[in-house]
């Protein structure tokens, strides 16, 4: 008899409304407002915002006008192409390659990539220098020295990949030196960090700036802003800005080929 009483107790202070409520497994959390079981409600409905992709949720454009904004995207698993604004067509395709020692490591094409290559770079595989042409002539050929001026891409800093330096001829003769510099560290499991381009002994003016996309890159990788230098005439600078993406769609490439090698077994 006494046992059953204890039961009746029981069951009475589990459904009597009071809080907490207590059931032989313990206090339980109730609602605010209901006082229903909180395990016994519904889950808050998925939210839409987390589904996206970051092809859907476009990067920020740049405001300033001294720049050339480029949205960086994805062709495939390997090539990426470079974009005025998320929707509009490929103003510059890169095809890299990694398997086929005689082909160029990466190949920079204004437009898709049927057109004629504008310039070409190889990435050293063990301690030799990268290099990386810009096409001055009409010719159509990539293979040898045949109408490209070849410039190399040396790594400047001691320990890291933080650094990158080339040097660049000006149609007056002038040489000047010129710096990639690394500005974040990569995320994890990321293979790029940004990176800004600054020339040397002139520091004060960011001449281009990569910034990476969402970490989780389907379309978008990254955007790309390059200076306007008015002043050194529409055509010089044109082959400066090709000079610009080839090495730095380079370093993305090397960067790239260091993450797959760290994910190797």
């Amino acid at each position: 008899m006494a046992t059953m009483e204890l039961h009746k107790l029981r069951h009475r202070r589990v459904h009597s409304g009071s809080s907490p409520v207590e059931s032989d497994y313990g206090p339980q959390k109730t609602h605010t407002s209901t006082g229903t079981d909180l395990r016994s409600t519904s889950p808050p409905a998925f939210s839409s915002v987390s589904a996206l992709s970051d092809s859907d949720i476009p990067l920020a454009e740049s405001s300033d006008s001294h720049y050339k904004t480029y949205s960086v995207h994805n062709l495939d698993m390997q090539n990426i192409t470079l974009h005025a604004n998320q929707e509009g067509p490929a103003l510059y395709t890169v095809i890299n390659s990694t398997f086929i020692a005689s082909a160029h490591s990466v190949v920079l094409h204004a437009g898709p990539r049927t057109t004629l290559p504008i310039g070409a770079a190889n990435i050293s595989t063990f301690k030799g220098t990268n290099q990386f042409g810009v096409r001055t002539g009409t010719g159509t050929a990539l293979e040898g020295m045949e109408g490209m001026v070849w410039e190399e891409l040396r790594r400047t800093s001691s320990w890291t990949h933080g650094t990158y330096g080339f040097e660049w001829g000006w149609a007056d003769g002038e040489r000047r030196k010129y710096e990639w510099r690394r500005t974040s560290s990569p995320l994890a499991l990321d293979d790029q960090a940004d990176m800004e381009l600054v020339e040397k002994g002139r520091e004060g003016m960011v001449l281009a700036r990569y910034t990476r996309g969402a970490l989780l890159r389907w379309t978008v990788r990254a955007r790309l802003e390059v200076r306007i230098l008015s002043s050194e005439g529409e055509e010089e600078w044109e082959r400066w800005q090709t000079a610009v993406l080839l090495t730095v769609m380079t370093l993305v490439e090397m960067s790239r080929r260091r993450a797959r090698q760290r994910k190797s077994p």
